[in-house]
């Protein structure tokens, strides 16, 4: 009855999800080392909910920190290189302007008639390469696009630029600086044009010639590693300067690389020879050149490696201590449940005998009670019999009843004799009768 009552308590009903349908079963159904299954399975819930509550924020911290931390190393790490690039790319930015300027200078402090001179546009290209250097000609270009006046190393005189595509936009945009290419020169160039237009209505453009020596320059002042390369490319993927591992100038850039937008920007690239390199690129304001940086990303990001691979570590200990303690602590309090229920079990099967012991003292109770009450009634009828057997001498004996006490307290022996008138000589039968006094 109170093995029934405990299997449908509330406890058992609260914890049902915890304990398996094999909760109150018998020692039968104990496991190879005598331990019942039910404490088996509620060893492996414990340590399976103890585990979640005690992985689950552990987990979760550590996931928020390698992030928040991943991003605010990689910024740091990161920064040398982006001031490093938006450096190179401003002075790359000055110059160009500055060889803007001076073009545009030349235009509107000369009128058409002066520059169509030879000998006047010879001597203000030598003043021009004295003071800035860097030019390797200037020429002055009509309307029609053709080249009425040259001055440099080559015979270029005469040469008509109207059908490209550089002179179409210079007459439109007003300037141009044009990507580095071969021409008539045959050798690496940039071009810097403006155009002019006179008060007569008159358009032309002054044109001058650059060398790209002077972006091999900038990009040597960086001072970068030999794991490190820098170079231009152009916006259709050209190089636009020599590279350490990707190329001489004009070939095309073998990786694909987005176009750079304001500040410098970031990209992490698996390249051709299987390394991981980290590109920083900066667009050059009105060019069509992108300054790239490229350097191992280990190398770049060597502290935020180191890091994580300590992060990583304190994590897997902190997850096997915590293993270890909740295994330890979900077997203590498994053993001491069982140790609980093995009382319990013999505490209930000790009420269950003194139960048993109790029921049959009552029922042996119920059946002397029993017995007593009509061997009292025979004793009271038997003495009533001798009483009026002695009370009228004259009625003849029949028998005799005696009624004849034992060595036991609670026993007595009534004996009745028949009459023994007749044949005294043959033995004449006694019936004996003995019954319990009752309590």
């Amino acid at each position: 009855m109170l093995r029934d009552f405990l299997r449908n308590s509330i406890f058992n009903r609260v914890f049902c999800d915890v304990f398996s349908s094999d909760d109150f079963e018998s020692d039968d159904a104990r496991g190879a080392k005598g331990q019942p299954c039910r404490y088996k399975s509620l060893k492996r819930s414990l340590l399976a909910l103890m585990l979640i509550v005690s992985l689950l924020p552990l987990s979760a911290i550590a996931v928020i920190s390698h992030l928040e931390a991943g991003k605010a190393i990689r910024e740091q790490s990161l920064t040398p290189l982006k001031t490093l690039v938006n450096k190179t790319r401003h002075s790359f930015e000055l110059y160009l302007a500055e060889r803007r300027s001076a073009v545009s200078f030349i235009a509107s402090a000369y009128s058409f008639e002066q520059l169509a001179d030879q000998n006047n546009l010879e001597q203000i290209f030598r003043i021009m390469s004295r003071e800035f250097g860097g030019f390797v000609d200037l020429g002055l270009i009509d309307a029609d696009g053709v080249q009425v006046s040259y001055a440099g190393p080559y015979a270029l005189a005469g040469k008509e630029y109207g059908e490209h595509g550089w002179f179409q936009e210079v007459m439109v945009m007003g300037h141009h600086v044009s990507e580095v290419f071969l021409g008539y020169r045959s050798f690496p160039h940039f071009v810097i044009a403006v155009e002019h237009d006179e008060d007569a209505g008159r358009a032309w453009a002054l044109r001058a010639t650059i060398n790209t020596s002077t972006f091999d320059n900038i990009i040597d002042s960086m001072r970068l590693d030999p794991d490190s390369d820098a170079f231009i490319v152009s916006r259709v993927g050209v190089l636009q300067t020599d590279s350490r591992f990707y190329g001489r100038i004009l070939q095309p850039f073998p990786l694909p690389l987005p176009r750079p937008r304001g500040e410098a920007e970031t990209i992490q690239v698996l390249d051709k020879n299987g390394r991981e390199m980290l590109f920083v690129t900066a667009a050059i304001e009105d060019t069509p050149f992108d300054l790239v940086l490229a350097t191992p990303r280990g190398a770049a990001l060597k502290a935020w490696d180191d890091l994580r691979g300590k992060m990583l570590a304190v994590f897997v200990v902190s997850v096997l201590l915590v293993v270890l303690g909740v295994n330890t602590l979900s077997t203590r309090m498994v053993r001491r449940i069982e140790l609980s229920d093995r009382r319990r079990e013999a505490m209930l099967h000790n009420m269950e005998h003194s139960n048993k012991l109790a029921s049959i003292g009552r029922l042996a109770a119920g059946v002397a009670h029993e017995i007593n009450n009509p061997l009292a009634i025979i004793n009271e009828k038997a003495g009533l019999m001798e009483d009026l057997v002695g009370a009228m001498p004259e009625m003849p004996r029949i028998g005799s009843v005696m009624i004849t006490p034992t060595q036991d307290p609670s026993a007595t022996v009534l004996r009745v004799c028949p009459l023994t008138a007749v044949h005294a000589s043959s033995p004449m039968p006694t019936m004996v009768v003995s019954f319990t006094r009752s309590p």
